[in-house]
């Protein structure tokens, strides 16, 4: 099928073709599962930025709104690439402290339990997270959806965070599901271009970090309106037995 059609109530992008059954689902955390904690997130973006001046880096001139991965990566590009590791330690180092924090406050989003609750009955769950790991498993905790999910794969894993696809790559890799047979929900773009450089079917869901038009500007395999239509779209991948379906 080309062009734009529904998958239950969500939309599918471009073309599909087919794949395998679904073995794994990976999905993201904040904005994703829970929901999103935008005051504490501009906090720690701005206290880093401080911290980062304050150590002589130079500081490009991006929306704090930005993922964090982005403004890393611009701030490697404005000051080298033998920059990055002190960069990459001033944040992570700054940023656990605000994390740990906010996980304390984790508040489950609409449908987040329904949903694991469902996959992990055909599939297994795993979560890929740019949050350290302590901070993401205490937010599980808290939300109460630690029970669902097998594997939890965090910027502590990994050389570098989404949209870089180590962590995708890693989690559905635990998983031990081949990666045409896995899918990453996500609620940002940093999302779907760590799931499309995998070849893993990417599912954006509404209602988080990126707007509808930077989501379909990045090409997710499906947008979701919510956790509710990411249920159905799934639902009718594993009950029916269907095979995956991606977008060109």
């Amino acid at each position: 099928m080309d062009g734009t059609g529904p998958v239950g109530k969500g939309y599918v992008i471009a073309g599909q073709r087919r794949a395998g059954l679904l073995g794994c689902a990976v999905f993201d955390l904040d904005g994703t599962l829970v929901e999103f904690p935008h005051e504490w997130i501009r906090r720690a973006k701005a206290c880093t930025v401080e911290k980062l001046i304050d150590a002589g880096f130079k500081v490009p001139d991006v929306p704090l709104t930005r993922p964090l991965s982005e403004i890393m990566g611009r701030m490697v590009s404005l000051n080298g690439p033998d920059s990055e590791d002190e960069i990459y330690r001033i944040v992570d180092s700054t940023f656990r402290e605000f994390e740990l924090r906010a996980a304390m406050e984790a508040r489950v989003r609409e449908g987040a339990a329904e949903l694991l609750e469902s996959v992990r009955r055909e599939a297994r769950v795993a979560v890929a997270t740019n949050n350290s790991r302590e901070a993401a498993l205490r937010s599980l905790q808290v939300a109460g959806l630690s029970g669902y999910v097998s594997v939890v794969v965090s910027r502590d894993e990994v050389d570098r965070m989404k949209p870089d696809p180590q962590m995708v790559i890693k989690a559905v890799r635990e998983c031990r599901s081949p990666l045409n047979g896995a899918v990453h929900v996500g609620d940002s773009y940093v999302d779907v271009v760590a799931a499309r450089s995998t070849g893993v079917l990417s599912i954006a869901v509404l209602g988080g970090v990126s707007n509808l038009e930077e989501l379909v500007r990045h090409r997710p395999h499906i947008i979701a309106r919510d956790l509710n239509e990411v249920r159905m779209t799934l639902e009718s991948m594993m009950l029916g037995r269907r095979p995956l379906v991606r977008s060109g």
